[in-house]
């Protein structure tokens, strides 16, 4: 968490890591050998190594579905959550050991960009395999399923952003970090860069679709602030892709996936802001990114017991606002 909140070198290395990776809850609760046992039987999977697991994500796609029609291999919810974990880490190393042309780019070479996203996937496939997943945050299995698909957004997202040393997240300055958000280079556009903002927003689509408003004063307070994180990353890339597709004369033309996704923040846009029709919001459509910015910072309005979340929500604001002062 420190190497993602303040890009800091980690302590802890995933390859000096050499353990089981954490069973699931019903093991764990378990008061005798008896039901322990009975949970170990019916879960279906034995132990799993750390090391060996997540060098299976790794594997190619299609050796993957040969394995997975042979096999009901998943993982914890709390395993899932180390290994989404070890996953950024591996990104944020491979960014920082790269060569000086590709830190100033911030681009990865696309072959390793492909590996990195077929690791995601194959997490994706585990996690959904486990019984204890949910998107719920109040979920009986508790709340780290839920919290790790903020975790997988955040690493499509370093893929495609070095947004570490971007944020000045430790000068805990709202308005430090909103003009260091706003400094932050565009995006180049990419059917990778479309997929990454996909999935940030259809995270800000749950809240939206449940009333933002409800969310951020009932729900949020049972999130993470591993969510607010992913939350002020999932903004900015919103933001900077929806600059980019937004332009005048956009070259070359919006794919049919860059359309479709901007249709759709367009209907999200709409949606939260009641009986607005998707219109008028075309009609104003360059400054989607303020708007989609300014949703992000309602969610984290209300007081809460991390610092660090009111933080983001502070600084999301004065984000937007200086987007709109530019004209955006």
């Amino acid at each position: 968490m420190h190497t993602i909140v303040f890009d800091i070198p980690p302590l802890m290395y995933a390859k000096d890591i050499n353990l089981e990776l954490p069973c699931r809850e019903k093991e764990w609760r378990a008061r005798d050998e008896a039901e322990w046992k009975q949970a170990r039987d019916t879960g279906g999977e034995s132990s799993r190594n750390f090391q060996e697991t997540f060098a299976s994500l790794f594997v190619n796609s299609g050796e993957m579905e040969e394995r997975s029609k042979t096999s009901q291999t998943s993982f914890s919810s709390f395993g899932g959550c180390v290994l989404i974990h070890a996953l950024i880490q591996q990104i944020w190393l491979t960014r920082n050991s790269g060569l000086p042309s590709q830190q100033l780019e911030h681009s990865l070479p696309t072959e390793q960009i492909g590996a990195f996203e077929n690791a995601l996937r194959t997490w994706a496939m585990y996690w959904e395999q486990n019984q204890e997943s949910s998107m719920d945050p109040l979920s009986p299995h508790g709340p780290i399923a839920f919290t790790s698909t903020a975790l997988m957004r955040l690493a499509y997202i370093r893929l495609n952003m070095n947004l570490g040393p971007i944020r000045c997240l430790s000068s805990w300055d709202p308005h430090l970090i909103a003009r260091s958000l706003h400094a932050s280079p565009p995006v180049q556009r990419s059917e990778r860069l479309t997929r990454a903002a996909l999935h940030c927003a259809h995270a800000l689509s749950i809240p939206v679709k449940l009333g933002i408003n409800h969310i951020a004063e009932t729900q949020v307070r049972f999130w993470s602030n591993q969510h607010a994180l992913c939350s002020l990353e999932c903004g900015l890339l919103l933001a900077k892709w929806l600059e980019s597709v937004t332009a005048e004369d956009p070259n070359p033309p919006l794919t049919q996936a860059e359309e479709r996704l901007l249709d759709f923040v367009v209907h999200l846009v709409a949606e939260a802001a009641y009986q607005v029709r998707c219109e008028k919001i075309w009609e104003r459509k360059k400054s989607l990114n303020v708007q989609t910015v300014r949703l992000w910072a309602r969610l984290y309005q209300s007081k809460s017991v991390w610092e660090v979340v009111g933080l983001i929500g502070a600084s999301l604001n004065i984000y937007a606002d200086i987007l709109e002062q530019n004209g955006s």
